[in-house]
């Protein structure tokens, strides 16, 4: 009966949700809607029904991304008590993400490494995102003209935070790698090389 009532009630807000979604592509449910905990909230189970850490890994990099795009269009719009919220939910969600390459096992070590440099590329192309976007940023603040010089340096604030926060996640996969290599080394008995 409990999951009928959950299918009903997923079936009648998804729709809302879908709705609520902005035009930049990839954002979702900004953080100042109040479907944004439900949205945070759909996006959890998802990961909870992903039971292969490296995929889940990559889907954490797909929220991120999405905090990112939130944290643009909250800016934009001088929205920076939700610009901070995002930026939390993006700390927590890169802080799985380094939970779960930690905990990625394959049988094959080969395998294990190959899963790991694709998401170390995906880290990659995140980190040239939140460049991109706080470049985009800077600019339409100059432009705009209306951006006191607290709210510019809360910006710098928030993106030496996002480096870092992805400087953590890029740690740990050198730390797998290493472990990993280690791994291959030793049972094929050959060098790095």
């Amino acid at each position: 009966m409990k999951n009928i009532i959950f299918l009903t009630f997923l079936i009648f807000i998804l729709p809302i949700v879908n709705a609520q979604q902005t035009t930049l592509e990839g954002a979702g449910v900004t953080p100042d809607s109040f479907l944004w905990g439900l949205d945070k909230a759909l996006e959890q189970l998802n990961l909870l029904l992903t039971f292969d850490e490296g995929n889940e890994a990559r889907k954490g990099l797909e929220i991120a991304r999405e905090r990112l795009l939130e944290i643009k269009i909250m800016a934009e719009e001088n929205k920076f008590e939700a610009v901070e919220k995002a930026k939390e939910d993006h700390k927590k969600t890169l802080a799985k993400v380094r939970n779960d390459i930690k905990e990625i096992e394959e049988d094959n070590d080969v395998e294990e490494l190959e899963d790991i440099i694709e998401i170390e590329r995906g880290l990659e192309d995140h980190n040239e995102e939140i460049e991109e976007t706080f470049a985009e940023l800077k600019v339409k603040i100059k432009v705009k003209g209306e951006t006191t010089q607290e709210q510019k340096d809360l910006i710098d604030s928030i993106l030496n935070s996002l480096k870092g926060q992805t400087g953590e996640v890029e740690i740990e996969i050198e730390n797998k790698k290493d472990k990993t290599k280690i791994e291959i080394n030793k049972k094929s008995g050959k060098s790095e090389e």
